[in-house]
């Protein structure tokens, strides 16, 4: 399965729980703390005003990151599973931590203050190292930030970045269960890197669509069958229309790239890779519990897919780089005499409106996807994020709503998506 920071995290309190107690397993664990204390200081570096309750959060963090970093200082170096686990973790939060809010950061802060205290009492299991004050002192304040987390805690949003994927694997021809996850994490990590990076194209956005109808497809057919319903029910299958919609609606448009010459894109072969390991694991009828935890994983990237490309469309709209014909564009008075010699013309930030509105639905139904199939959890395998997904059930003010919205989909579907131009 990819790798989040919970993943790592849950490893190395697993790891620090399980050693034994001798010289070599505790002075890993004292490694391990001096990384530890790393990916604390990025969680805590907030650049923004505190508030009286964040500076508390500020201040338990940056303690205990300090004695981490202090007691890892006074002991030799040394290898092992914890300390390369740690390692990883501090890397992966030194990457995300200068796009993560308050609440995110303590989020964080809060789970490795977990590790922390596990790793420490792991150390002191060696009898002479029971009673050092260093550690006893790094207990001490990772306990103090889960006590401060129990009256102040992040909600589900804060929560949700620790189950964002973080690395991803190369997908094998075979597909199984982890390669799924694992194409998924890949595209999704692809995509969001290119619309940071500015590298995003409408060529690379439509073909990341294509792949997210296709998992639309397969994922709302694995729900209609864990829930007993027929795939074919609106609640279920609105879901992949949305995502068509917003391929049309895109269509409409282009940066330049559509139309320019072939040319190989890893965020392509990520799409169409995804798109062949779902299409086969979801004709895997035998291993249903692997199925059913692998399309939960895929379901819940889909939302951060229609968020990327919509934030996208509005960097390309803002810096002069997305235009249309004329005809497919909303009718507007400025635009009568482009309209009658069907010009291609640069398209305005208020033009981008409908194609919003469509991404924001397909944002709204696959996250409502991802809940549905978050509700067989418990009974058919397993949800590998828990996090994200309550994060995204917290965006939805009530199935009621949602399934309202669903059957409606169509009907500002034309207004979305004006007729091609004759």
């Amino acid at each position: 399965m990819a790798t989040s920071v919970q993943d790592l995290l849950d490893l190395i309190v697993d790891a620090a729980t399980t050693a034994i107690g001798d010289a070599v397993a505790a002075d890993a664990a004292v490694r391990a703390l001096g990384h530890l204390g790393r990916a604390l200081e990025r969680a805590a570096d907030d650049s923004e005003p505190a508030t009286r309750e964040r500076a508390r959060r500020q201040l338990t963090v940056w303690e205990l990151a300090t004695a981490c970093r202090i007691v890892a200082a006074q002991w030799p170096s040394a290898s092992g599973r914890v300390p390369e686990l740690a390692a990883a973790t501090a890397d992966a939060v030194a990457r995300s931590a200068p796009r993560l809010d308050p609440d995110q950061r303590w989020a964080v802060a809060t789970e490795v203050a977990v590790a922390a205290r596990h790793c420490a009492e792991s150390a002191q299991r060696f009898r002479p190292y029971a009673e050092v004050p260093a550690l006893t002192r790094v207990q001490r304040l990772a306990a103090l930030v889960q006590q401060v987390a129990r009256v102040d805690p992040s909600g589900p949003h804060g929560r949700a970045c620790l189950d964002l994927p973080v690395a991803a694997q190369p997908v094998p021809q075979r597909a199984r269960a982890t390669d799924v996850a694992d194409a998924a994490a890949t595209l999704v990590l692809a995509v969001d890197r290119s619309m940071r990076d500015g590298d995003l194209t409408m060529r690379t956005a439509l073909a990341a669509c294509a792949a997210a109808e296709s998992c639309a497809q397969h994922a709302s057919a694995v729900a209609g069958m864990l829930a007993g319903r027929s795939p074919s029910a609106p609640a279920y299958s609105r879901v992949p229309d949305s995502w068509r919609l917003l391929q049309a609606t895109l269509l409409r448009f282009d940066d330049g790239s559509r139309y320019a010459a072939p040319s190989a894109s890893a965020l392509t072969e990520h799409a169409l890779a995804l798109h062949h390991t779902v299409a086969t694991l979801a004709a895997n009828h035998e291993a249903i519990d692997q199925v059913a935890t692998a399309m939960r994983y895929v379901a819940n990237q889909l939302p951060t897919i229609a968020e990327c490309v919509e934030t996208a469309v509005v960097g390309w709209t803002g810096t002069g780089r997305l235009f249309a014909k004329a005809r497919a564009m909303p009718r507007s008075e400025e635009r009568v005499s482009e309209f009658i010699a069907d010009r291609a013309v640069i398209v305005r930030p208020p033009e981008i409106g409908p194609v919003l509105l469509v991404a924001r639905a397909a944002q709204r139904q696959s996250a409502a996807l991802a809940v549905e199939l978050d509700r067989t959890a418990g009974y058919v395998g397993r949800q590998p994020q828990p996090n994200l997904v309550r994060a995204l059930a917290a965006t939805l003010p009530s199935q009621v709503g949602i399934s309202r919205r669903a059957n409606h989909l169509p009907d500002y579907a034309p207004a979305a998506a004006p007729a091609p131009s004759r």
